[in-house]
């Protein structure tokens, strides 16, 4: 019977301290996550590696063309306006301020400048680990070169619709007098991964 009970006891002890070092391991791992941001807002970058803002939409450009007076022909005004994102740009809408014989079209596309912008983010991550380094934090290290490669990947990917494009053409009738409008805005949803 003693020994049951010293089994038992021995067994519940156990397991208490199991659970002790996973409760431990958990709280030691949000530390490395909150050590590793610390060392990288310390060298500027501040954007985690799936970056941020991705369910909001922001206004990229606006373009407005215009005709008062037609004459005798018809007459068009294509006017075009851009953005270049630091991200990548999930989805666009066109937002209608003023529409009379406007047509317009939308395009993403890639830039190239979210590549260059990667040797810079690889120098940021590399200043923050050479930070960790001196201080001795082995898991900080660790847990920023795996965000380092991330935040890498997920750079190449958005690549590749990192700008977008919105062009408008306000058309007029011939012999009408009557002119044409068109007053968009491109708005767009972008995780941001850079700047």
């Amino acid at each position: 019977m003693f020994l049951n009970t010293t089994y038992l006891s021995m067994m519940l002890f156990s397991i208490y301290l199991i659970f002790l070092i996973r409760i431990d391991q958990i709280s030691a791992q949000g530390d490395v996550k909150e050590r590793a941001a610390n060392f990288l807002a310390r060298v500027g970058l501040t954007i985690p590696p799936q970056g941020v803002g991705e369910d909001t939409w922001i206004a990229l450009c606006e373009v407005k063309a215009r005709i008062t007076d037609a004459g005798i022909s018809p007459k068009r005004d294509t006017r075009t306006c851009t953005k270049t994102t630091g991200g990548e740009i999930l989805e666009t809408r066109v937002i209608r301020r003023e529409e009379w014989r406007c047509s317009w079209s939308t395009e993403s596309y890639s830039s190239g400048t979210l590549l260059n912008y990667q040797n810079t983010l690889v120098n940021q991550y590399n200043s923050g680990i050479k930070l960790a380094i001196e201080a001795g934090d082995k898991a900080a290290v660790d847990y920023m070169e795996t965000m380092k490669s991330q935040h890498t990947q997920n750079l190449q990917v958005a690549t590749n619709r990192d700008a977008a494009k919105l062009t408008a053409t306000a058309t007029s009738a011939a012999w009408w007098r009557s002119g044409a409008n068109c007053d968009l805005v491109l708005e767009g949803r972008v995780r941001r991964l850079a700047y």
